[in-house]
């Protein structure tokens, strides 16, 4: 239920399992692409304001490590590369 709150151990613990979890995405996916992982961080915290702001606080958690732009990111890089060249 949404009024259901954990005790604070177990929210401590799922806090830094949802830490460790967002690292994967949000730090090392960027590192390891040539990418600052600043921006990500930036931008997943956007999202995560977004994503509160938009159900109440009714949801407890959003991982808002995604790695769906991989994909893009080499033609989108490619592109920006090879105007500034």
């Amino acid at each position: 239920m949404p009024d259901e709150r954990l005790p604070w151990g177990q929210t401590i613990v799922a806090g830094l399992q949802h830490g460790i979890a967002m690292s994967g995405g949000t730090i090392i996916a960027p590192l390891l692409m040539g990418f600052d992982p600043n921006v990500a961080l930036l931008f997943s915290g956007v999202g995560t304001l977004i994503f509160f702001a938009v159900v109440a606080g009714r949801v407890p958690s959003y991982l808002g490590s995604r790695l769906r732009w991989a994909a893009s990111s080499e033609p989108a890089s490619c592109t920006v590369s090879s105007r500034w060249s």
